[in-house]
């Protein structure tokens, strides 16, 4: 089970409950089982993009209020975490000859000194 899917899942959740809705009319309109529904919103299957659209529709919210809580990246960062699989052959040996695109020290930047 994916966290961010879990997450989604109890929002959709709220959601349905908030607006007096149940998890079969979930379904209905997203022409699946309520048990497939259910699996999405215990988090062990993933949600599409689609149903999430969907579902929001149905219940007159935003997609962004399925999203409640997760991190928000800018376009500019990378997830916590995050290396380039080649991270490895660049923390090894900084001096290497490879080819590889800087790290966020080695970026120059535009901002002036306060």
């Amino acid at each position: 089970m994916s966290r961010i899917n879990a997450a989604i899942g109890a929002n959709v959740r709220a959601e349905i409950a908030r607006h007096g809705r149940t998890q079969q009319g979930a379904g209905t309109v997203l022409h699946l089982p309520q048990g497939s529904v259910s699996k999405r919103i215990s988090g062990d299957t993933d949600w599409k993009v689609s149903e999430l659209l969907i579902l929001a529709d149905w219940l007159g919210v935003t997609v962004d209020d399925f999203l409640v809580g997760l991190p928000r990246l800018d376009s500019n960062q990378e997830p916590a975490g995050y290396l380039p699989t080649v991270a490895p052959v660049y923390l090894a040996n900084p001096k290497t000859s490879v080819n590889l695109p800087p790290f966020p020290a080695d970026i120059p930047t535009n901002a002036k000194a306060a």
